[in-house]
């Protein structure tokens, strides 16, 4: 298995995803379709394949669909806890 940029558990089957400065994110895409999201405020930004990188609104979910091209985006906040609701 491919090393990933951050570490993660599960809650209530919503996977915690923690990326730190030092985590080096890529363009990629899943195979099943996601919501994504932050409970906390940052800077860090989430870009969708042919649209331009938008912020991750504190409480507000982004679907991301199966296939779709995507990738985080460091902001300069240290850290970032992305929360991810996988749907198969």
């Amino acid at each position: 298995m491919e090393n990933m940029p951050f570490k993660e558990s599960i809650i209530n089957s919503v996977n915690h995803r923690y990326f730190d400065s030092n985590s080096e994110l890529k363009w990629h895409w899943d195979k099943e379709d996601r919501w994504v999201w932050v409970d906390t405020e940052t800077n860090w930004e989430i870009q969708l394949d042919n649209e331009l990188p938008q912020q991750i609104p504190n409480n507000y979910a982004i679907f991301v669909p199966k296939h779709q091209w995507h990738r985080l985006i460091k902001g300069s906040n240290e850290s970032c806890l992305i929360k991810v609701k996988k749907w198969i």
